[in-house]
């Protein structure tokens, strides 16, 4: 199975709201762990930024590696183009 996250890092996101989505994005991976499930990850405002893609997670020695360092974009929120995007 294939799992991309499309997060929301506008500036209409809390940081406290944007770090518990990290989390969830986290502890949905956790769940998988052991499988052989993969995951990207994708952030959206007005701008867009791959975080990670399944090769990136597959070949990580550790997936949490790839979440803590995803910083809030901030800007302007552009959903149907980041779900456009990401699809």
């Amino acid at each position: 199975m294939d799992i991309v996250f499309l997060i929301d890092g506008s500036g209409s996101i809390d940081e406290n709201d944007f770090n518990q989505m990290k989390g969830f994005v986290q502890a949905v991976m956790d769940q998988f762990e052991d499988t052989d499930t993969l995951f990207a990850l994708m952030q959206y405002s007005n701008l867009l930024k791959i975080h990670f893609t399944f090769t990136q997670f597959r070949t990580s020695p550790s997936p949490q590696s790839l979440v803590d360092p995803i910083l809030q974009l901030k800007g302007l929120t552009f959903t149907a183009t980041g779900i456009r995007k990401v699809v």
